[in-house]
């Protein structure tokens, strides 16, 4: 796991856990100047694995050159011989997946998500991305607007 002392790593302070995911856990951070980010990181030993190393790298550099409303915005990552995090800018919302947990959506919302997804592959796809791994826990409704979404884990897409 990444060296933390006392929850801080170099400019990034931990404070609560957000979300496990398959390969790296989400967490609430804060920066030396206390903005709000997520930071991901790797869980142990998912870098003994052949093409993790290679597969983190794209992911990382992905989103430091996607740059669109449509896709979480890369601040920084980095790694140590064992593991590697990314530092991502932090938005409010529920996922799609929390979003049904109550139940269908009404119609008029999900018209509204319809709209906000294609809006977010188009910038995808003009960006010449193939995004593999497109599930309700990976779609951020932003304020719980079905309408304004966010793509989350780009860690399965090809260009």
């Amino acid at each position: 796991m990444l060296e933390f002392v006392d929850g801080k790593n170099g400019r990034y302070t931990i404070h609560a856990f957000l979300r496990p995911g398959r390969v790296a856990d989400v967490y609430v951070a804060s920066t030396t100047d206390g903005t709000l980010v997520w930071m991901k990181i790797v869980h142990d030993g998912y870098f003994t694995e052949n093409q993790a190393n290679a597969r983190f790298e794209r992911e990382a550099k992905l989103l430091s050159e996607a740059d669109d409303p449509a896709m979480l915005r890369m601040l920084e990552w980095g790694r140590t011989a064992t593991a590697a995090w990314v530092a991502l800018e932090r938005v409010e919302g529920p996922s799609l997946k929390e979003a049904l947990l109550p139940g269908p959506l009404h119609i008029d919302d999900v018209r509204n998500l319809a709209l906000g997804l294609a809006e977010a592959l188009g910038a995808a796809h003009r960006r010449r991305m193939i995004l593999r791994d497109v599930v309700p826990e990976n779609v951020l409704l932003i304020n719980g607007s079905p309408r304004h979404v966010k793509l989350l884990d780009l860690g399965f897409t090809r260009l």
